[in-house]
């Protein structure tokens, strides 16, 4: 476990220690931050997706149980877990 948390430091140093000759990237440096950038969005998009295939999956789930229509809407009277 404590060699995990030292990997992702060192991934941020290694992101933090890129060179910017004149304050600009050098290209390894431009190609590494173009990747964490991708890796950064695809995370995000991820993330921002998985509600969406929440309810989809309830919404599946309701219409093999319940039947499918709009005017089908499923009540459950005990609701205590």
């Amino acid at each position: 476990m404590k060699n995990e948390g030292m990997l992702q430091d060192k991934s941020w140093d290694d992101l933090a220690d890129l060179s910017f000759p004149k304050g600009y990237p050098a290209e390894e440096a431009r190609a590494r931050l173009v990747e964490e950038h991708l890796f950064q969005r695809a995370v995000k998009v991820y993330l921002g997706a998985l509600p969406v295939v929440n309810m989809l999956a309830m919404r599946d789930g309701s219409e093999k149980v319940f039947g499918s229509g709009y005017n089908v809407l499923p009540i459950w009277k005990d609701q205590s877990l």
